[in-house]
This record gives structure tokens, sequence and C-alpha cells, in this order.
């Protein structure tokens, strides 16, 4: 069952509401499917549209999800304000400038709390009678001239009452709700009352009063819409006619069907306006895609106080496998950028902190693509730590005169200090990093397994010279699993572990043929990754997954958001942005479930995908970074898109 919540002005009604359409809806619910409204409108005008089209509809939740109607025209859920909040409400729009003022109350019943409508400033002299008249209120609407008096006038009311009140842009139109109230908690609400998952939902929407609910959901908008919006949908239809038919019963026995959702987590950037179209192109005409979704932009985080990461981290513990896009790591430049409230934490490094475990990155090789070391014959796999150091830090500025130690709390209350320095000289920096047992010996035996599994040998590198406590207590427990648990399976495989130092390590890389293990603590795998992706081709061109000691799967592209690509495209510039390690992100997501699901299908498109994308490479055609190192005669450097077409036609042939 497929729950379809669907706004009305502008996305239900795109085009006209005529019998083709109703009879659409009718067929998405004789197949079992739900359809309902999710709209701004108060009660009594979606009734009206309702028994105007005698359009059939499950449920309906209005005011921009502060109440909910089953087709007995019921009100089983609402969310109330109370009516001594209207006085300060209506005095505040009143002086910003409002045109006019409605009430909803009651949901059979509106109040105008203006005199007259069509007025230019109108007296608001009904306010006193409506307070005595409506118990409580669960929207009031004000109109104001344009959409930049309305916009600014969010700003004031969250500001003085954002405390009670929740004020939602509609163009030119301020709707106001109890805080905690949107589109999204309002189909949450339904979901609770009907029993249903969030993964059956499709919402759908035209403006930016959706997005909640858009970004909550998987989610479509329609060809009519401003493009902002199509940006932001997963998906774009014609209207609600073309979504019900892509997403009926008999279309979607067409498809390849999953059973458990993969958990999906967006990003930023270029790699955001990629991992739209890549699903679009590459994946929704052949998989009926079942995700659970967070949105990792670093707008959303910040909205959300970081705890969007947290949840998508927990959901990953959950349902077992994630793909994940690239996303931001904040600096002080990103800041006033994004008007930050403060400078979040890598989302990598909380989603690794939760999960635990090893990433293994490893280059995605093509014939067409030599590495810049020509020693190298075979993939280097990097295996980076990912838990603490650097990344789970504690930091700190020195003022001068100040003295900086490293202090132990035993259980017992006992303290042991430690000097890190005397800056009696000078200002400073200070950095307190830390690790634990546990996750290093999960590290190791994440190591140890994969070489076993791969048959490849495994080297670990660190500088216990130099760091003699903390990077020595590494290659310890290191060499003691390896000769405790490993040492004999690894002689019967005919594979070797060996120990060197970081400097040394990088000098026999460069100097191998490849075929091996690397693994690195935490920011020398991360640093490691880059240069190996790099000499291979491409940023672009090395996959990355992360596996939890407890068998969790978190796949992702190594490599960052292409921040100077996306201020290209805002510009409406071309951009020529790579995007087969973006792919290989989802088909590697895509795999592990299938193998978890034996879903033999899914696993095999998977395989089809990525020999699609590297044949379209081999064919030369492929993106800048790469055409500037093919060794093809015919290498064609396209756009980002034009890349992602060619991909499409090569895997459309697999399927035709």
């Amino acid at each position: 069952m497929k729950i379809l919540c669907s706004d009305y002005d502008g996305t239900f009604t795109n085009t006209p509401v005529d019998e083709k359409k109703l009879e659409a809806v009718a067929e998405w619910r004789r197949e079992g499917n739900l359809f309902g409204f999710v709209t701004g409108r108060p009660y009594p005008h979606i009734m009206y549209e309702i028994d105007r089209h005698t359009i059939p509809f499950d449920f309906i939740i209005g005011n921009n999800g502060a109440f909910i109607v089953f087709p007995d025209r019921e009100t089983v859920s609402a969310r109330r304000n109370p009516p001594e909040l209207l006085r300060p409400l209506a005095e505040e729009v009143k002086k910003l400038g409002a045109l006019w003022g409605v009430l909803s109350a009651d949901f059979t019943a509106e109040y105008y709390i203006t005199d007259d409508v069509h007025k230019r400033h109108p007296d608001w002299q009904y306010v006193d009678d409506v307070i005595k008249k409506a118990k409580y209120f669960t929207q009031f609407t004000a109109v104001f001239e344009d959409n930049t008096s309305a916009s600014a006038a969010i700003e004031v009311i969250t500001e003085k009452m954002g405390d009670y009140l929740n004020p939602i842009q509609n163009y030119n139109c301020l709707d106001v709700v109890m805080r905690g109230v949107d589109k999204a908690q309002g189909i949450r609400d339904l979901l609770k009352l009907i029993g249903g998952k969030e993964e059956d939902v499709i919402a759908v929407g035209d403006s930016e009063n959706d997005f909640a609910m858009m970004g909550a959901f998987r989610s479509y908008t329609v060809e009519s819409a401003r493009d902002n919006v199509k940006e932001f949908a997963d998906s774009v239809c014609f209207d609600i006619t073309d979504l019900m038919k892509k997403e009926s019963v008999k279309d979607r026995k067409m498809k390849i069907q999953m059973k458990t959702p993969l958990v999906e987590m967006d990003g930023d950037e270029m790699t955001r306006i990629i991992w739209k179209m890549i699903k679009e192109k590459l994946l929704l005409p052949y998989v009926d895609l079942k995700t659970v979704y967070f949105d990792l932009g670093l707008e959303n985080r910040n909205k959300t106080s970081d705890e969007v990461t947290v949840e998508s981290a927990e959901a990953t513990k959950k349902y077992g496998v994630a793909v994940k896009c690239a996303t931001i790591t904040p600096n002080k430049a990103r800041m006033s950028e994004y008007n930050l409230s403060q400078m979040w934490k890598s989302p990598n490094g909380t989603i690794r902190a939760i999960l635990g475990g090893t990433i293994f990155r490893a280059p995605i090789l093509t014939e067409s693509i030599k590495p810049y070391i020509p020693a190298w014959k075979k993939p280097i796999t990097i295996a980076r730590h990912a838990y603490g150091d650097i990344y789970r830090n504690t930091e700190m500025a020195v003022p001068k005169g100040s003295k900086c130690e490293l202090v132990c709390t035993s259980p017992d209350g006992k303290e042991t200090r430690m000097l890190i320095h005397d800056y009696s000289e000078s200002d400073g920096i200070a950095q307190g990093i830390h690790n634990l047992d546990s996750s290093i010996s999960d590290f190791a035996r994440c190591c140890f397994n994969y070489a076993l599994e791969t048959s490849q040998d495994l080297w670990f590198s660190a500088k216990d010279t130099i760091s003699k406590t903390y990077d020595h207590r590494f290659k310890d427990i290191f060499a003691d699993i390896y000769e405790n648990e490993y040492r004999s399976r690894f002689e019967e495989k005919g594979i070797a572990y060996y120990y060197t130092l970081i400097d040394d390590a990088v000098a026999r890389v460069i100097r191998s043929e490849g075929g091996f293990i690397w693994a690195c603590k935490n920011y020398d795998g991360d640093v490691m990754s880059d240069m190996v992706s790099t000499a291979y081709g491409s940023l672009a061109m090395m996959t990355s997954v992360l596996v939890s000691p407890d068998g969790k799967y978190e796949y992702e592209a190594a490599h960052g958001t292409v921040q100077r690509h996306y201020y290209k495209y805002l510009e409406g510039k071309p951009t020529s942005t790579n995007s087969v390690a973006t792919i290989f992100a989802w088909t590697g997501a895509l795999r592990k479930r299938a193998e978890l699901d034996g879903i033999s299908d899914l696993a095999r498109f998977a395989d089809d995908l990525e020999k699609a994308t590297l044949e379209t490479v081999e064919s030369g055609v492929m993106t800048g970074d790469l055409a500037s190192v093919s060794s093809l005669e015919n290498a064609k450097s396209v756009t980002t898109e034009e890349f992602l077409d060619a991909i499409a036609s090569n895997l459309a042939k697999r399927y035709a």
C-alpha cells in the first residue's frame, strides 16, 4: 500500500480536474493505495473543492497539518491554538501591513477579522467578536501586498511569538499555526492513526510551503512548478495522473521490487544535484526504489541542530544499509554563507562515531584511464579507521600566559596530569583527541577479515616512533589480534600482514604494483584515499563503504560536494561533474541490500548499471576531469547531464 499525499492548489490542479484525473484517483484506490490532500486550505474551502469536483479521497490534512478529516467528515486529530494568542498576533500582522486576515476555527467555521477584504487598509474591528466566538483556532491567515512583505513578517513573528506559533509562507500569504505543526507533522499524525509506514508515503507539492513534507518523505513535484521546487523534489511528473501511472501496481510489476528500504542520506551542492539526476535517469525507471529519506543538507542540519544526522545513523543501525550523498563540513566561511547557528561537526564523523567500524575505499578502474603512477597495475584499497582522532576532537584557543595540561581522572577520583605546553611567550592553540581499545580492535578485525575475503595482503601504518603511546597502542593491538586470531589463516591463504611507519608506507606504495589493502588511522586514511584516488585518475573514481562491527553498511562517494561546479551551476553555466563514484555508491548499497534480502534481479541491476557506466567512459564519453587524463584518442568531454544521459542510454540497451 502506498499513501499519496498531494497538495491541492497548483499541484492537483496544475491540469484540469477532469474525468481522466478522477478515474486515475479511483484506480489508485482500487489497487489498495490511499489518496488524500495535504493543504493549507481551511476545512470549508477544501471540502467545497472536493464536493464541487466529486473527488474521491481517504483523508484530508488541512491548515498545513493542523487537522485531519476522514471521509465520514469527522475530525479525528487537531492541533489547536488558544484564542488569547489571536489578539497579539492580529495586532502584529496589522502593524506589518497585512491587507486582511481570516481565522480558521471549529473546522467548519471561518471568521474574518477585517471589515472589508477588498479595502487596501481595512479596519481590524472584529478581533474582539472573533475571540468571543472562537474557543480555539487552528490557523490564522494574513494576506500581504507581495511575497517580500510576507517573508519579512515571518521573521518578526518567529522572533516575537516563535515559542508558541509557526508562521508558514505561501507566496504573499502567511499561514500561522501551532508551533511544531507543518505538513510533514500532519502526515506523521495520519500515519499514527492508520498504522502506516513512512516509507509508504509519497508527498507531492509545487511550492516552498510543501518543502516540509517533500523533504521528510519520498517526493514528486509537477512539471509546472518553479525550478527551485523541481531541484528540491526527488522526481518530477507532468501531473497527478502521470504520477499515479508511474507508481501504480501495473507499472511497478515491470520494475525490480525491493523488500527492505535503503536509508537515503541526501547532501549538498553539486552532488545533491547529481543525486537527484541519478535517481530519475538511472534508478527509478528500473527499480521500485524504497528508501527512508534524511536530508543531510547543511541548511537542514542547521535547522534541526544536527539531530537529522544522528537520526540517519540510528536508521542505518535499524535497516542495515545506507547510501549517502556528499555533505559540507562547515568552516568559518560556511558559517556566514549559510547563516549557521554554530559550526556543526562533520556529519561523516558523527555517523561513524555512532556506527563504528572501518571505511574501505578502492579505485574504480577503467582501461581508458591509466594511473599517474605507471607501476600501479592493480587497485589499492584504503582501509580507514572510522572512529576518533581529529574527527571527534576537542580544541581551543589558548591565551598567552596560560598553561595547558592533559588531565585524567580515574574511577577513584585520582588525577594524573601531564603538561602539554606552557604558553608563556605567545597565544596558541591546543587539541585533544582520543580513541578506544574496543574500536581499534574492531578496526583490526575488519581489516583482517576483509583481507581474507579478498585474498589480499594487509599493510598497517602509523607513527609509533613519535607517538609512543597513542600510535603504539594501534600497533600493539593489531599485532596481538593477528598473532592470536589470524596468523594461521593468513598463512593458509598465502597472504601476509605487516606493520610499517606511515612515511615508509608512502614510499612503498608509490613503488608497488598495487593489489593490497593499506590500513590507516582515521586522518591518515582520509588523506591517503584522496591521494590514491587522484593518482588512479580522479577523486570521483573511488568507492567508499563504512562497515560496522555488527554488519551495518553505509556507502558513499569518496569525494566532496564539488563546490566550484555548484557555483557555476547556480550561475546557469554548464558543468562537467563526474558522477561515477556517486553512481557506484548507489550500486554498492543496492547490491548489498539484494544480498541481504535474496533479490538476484536487484544485484544483477547493480552490476548492469556499473557496466553501463564504465562502457560509457571506455567509449570516449566522459566528464572533463577524465577526458584530461584519458588515454583514448576520441575522448570527449561532456556536461554533467549529458554524461548521465549517455549512461542511461547504455543501460536501456541492456533492458530493451
